[in-house]
């Protein structure tokens, strides 16, 4: 969570890849990936890898419902 509310892009790319090597997203985690997606001063390449990261796991959650 840290890592992606940190206020500058420093640990965001490790908290991704962090998710992309299988640390599993919660309902928080998921939260703060939209967010960190839809601030326009990440870079585009960060905001599409979390939005897709948050966006598969809604979609997981919907299935379960």
């Amino acid at each position: 969570m840290a890592a992606l509310t940190w206020p500058t892009e420093a640990w965001a790319p490790q908290a991704l890849e962090w998710i992309e090597q299988g640390v599993e997203i919660d309902g928080e985690i998921a939260e703060a990936l939209e967010s960190f997606a839809a601030n326009k001063l990440h870079s585009q390449t960060m905001r599409h890898k979390a939005f897709a990261f948050a966006a598969r796991w809604r979609r997981k959650q919907a299935l379960r419902s």
